[in-house]
């Protein structure tokens, strides 16, 4: 049912009770008071009660005209001025309603352009944090970056950066070369894949992006060329995530110029490294370090008890050369020899230019009689070399002198002076031999 028939079934009820309550003209005027205040409590809900209700009133109230003149005219009067009460505290609930409404929308707008800053703010302090975030991580790997002076170790730190990232899946460190891309390093999804040539498949015209074209079980391909002005010196590849793409991108914008400055720091100091160690005419090891990596060789063999030779070798009548052909034609030619002795060398054996036209060769893991084909391997290598200058040919013959490591010959200088005797017992014999040293110390 209905709330408001509902409420004034009660009013009428209530009415009925004071009406069989209060019985006797001298309570009309009391009786007729409490219609019309019902008529003003309905209003509440339909403000035309009054209208029913206070003229109801009126006439219970004129009943009593006659006994109470004054008294009824004077309750007519208050019943009838309770007309415009329901209407006036009905404009003013309105009034209060669209103050209220105006309020709330105000407040609203207030609330969202306070909530619209807050989100501005949060977003902001979000990706600044995140900022934060890659600096802190970036700062531990740049720390062990300028600590890694080999390139190996350079790459393998800039790669374990990697590890645990969210979104990374593998990357792979590409160095250009002249002879084209070189593949030092890859990890992940990289290692299972045929990625020699991945390079030459990226845009060149941008420094970092996102390959449109590649596709690596299902991850996206984000490069880093490392560049250094216009010069390339490498390539960073990385497989990630699709939605996380686009922050290493941006990463990629902050970070790869550093990679680039220490990946031409770590490339420099190896050509240092090298040169350092290398002969500038020969390209062959210095007396210097030859001299340290047999020390090295020999506490090596002191732990995992191997053989080891030394060859001296000395170009026989090599001043001759000079004299007759100049110094230049001499260097040509000593530039050729040792080439062709490092050649004839195996792999992993260690070949020195000793000093002026001398040179030496220590050969690990080695027996006599390989140490002694070796020797006339070398030996026959060189004389076969031809050199024509102006005209004239001539060709260069070679000495050796060979050294085994034993418990009486046990540190370098007892090496390299058997060696050496071994040597002049060579070129007493007529040059052009190989001599052992066990051989003549019998």
């Amino acid at each position: 049912m209905n709330k408001k028939i509902l409420i004034l079934l009660y009013v009428l009820l209530a009415l009925i009770f004071l009406f069989f309550t209060i019985p006797g003209k001298d309570s009309t005027i009391v009786w007729s008071s409490f219609v019309a205040l019902a008529g003003l409590l309905y209003a509440y809900w339909y403000k035309k009660a009054v209208f029913i209700f206070s003229p109801i009133a009126c006439a219970i109230a004129l009943t009593f005209t006659r006994e109470y003149p004054f008294s009824a005219f004077s309750a007519c009067v208050i019943f009838l001025s309770l007309l415009p009460a329901p209407y006036y505290f009905y404009k003013k609930s309105r009034d209060m309603e669209k103050f209220l409404f105006k309020k709330n929308r105000e407040l609203k707008l207030k609330y969202q352009t306070t909530l619209s800053k807050y989100r501005k703010v949060f977003y902001k302090r979000q990706k600044q944090e995140d900022n934060i975030d890659k600096i802190i991580r970036f700062y531990g790997m740049w720390k062990n970056l300028y600590m890694s002076i080999s390139k190996d170790e350079y790459v393998e730190v800039i790669l374990n950066s990697f590890d645990g990232q969210v979104g990374s899946r593998g990357q792979a460190f590409f160095e250009k070369t002249q002879s084209g891309w070189i593949i030092l390093k890859s990890s992940g999804v990289f290692q299972n894949n045929d990625i020699a040539n991945l390079p030459d498949l990226l845009n060149k015209d941008k420094s970092y992006g996102i390959s449109s074209v590649l596709d690596i079980n299902g991850c996206k391909v984000v490069y880093w060329f490392l560049k250094i002005g216009s010069n390339t010196l490498g390539c960073l590849i990385i497989a990630t995530d699709k939605q996380y793409s686009d922050r290493f991108v941006e990463e990629g914008m902050i970070f790869a110029p550093q990679i680039s400055l220490g990946l031409r720091r770590a490339t420099l100091f190896e050509v240092m490294l090298h040169r350092s160690r290398r002969d500038g005419l020969t390209g062959l090891l210095l007396k210097r370090y030859f001299l340290q990596r047999l020390e090295f060789e020999i506490q090596r063999k002191k732990r995992y008890d191997y053989n080891f030779y030394i060859l001296m070798l000395d170009l026989d009548s090599f001043k001759r050369v000079n004299d007759e052909h100049g110094h230049l034609v001499g260097d040509l030619a000593l530039a050729s020899i040792a080439k062709t002795v490092s050649d004839s060398a195996r792999p992993g054996d260690l070949v020195g230019r000793y000093g002026g036209e001398e040179f030496i060769i220590l050969m690990p893991i080695v027996n006599k009689k390989e140490v002694k084909d070796l020797s006339f391997k070398i030996k026959e290598a060189v004389k076969s070399l031809v050199f024509n200058e102006n005209g004239k040919k001539f060709s260069i013959t070679i000495s050796i002198g060979v050294s085994a490591d034993s418990r009486e010959i046990s540190n370098p200088d007892l090496l390299i002076k058997s060696a050496d005797k071994a040597l002049y017992e060579a070129k007493k014999q007529g040059k052009d031999k190989v001599v052992l040293y066990d051989d003549i110390k019998k």
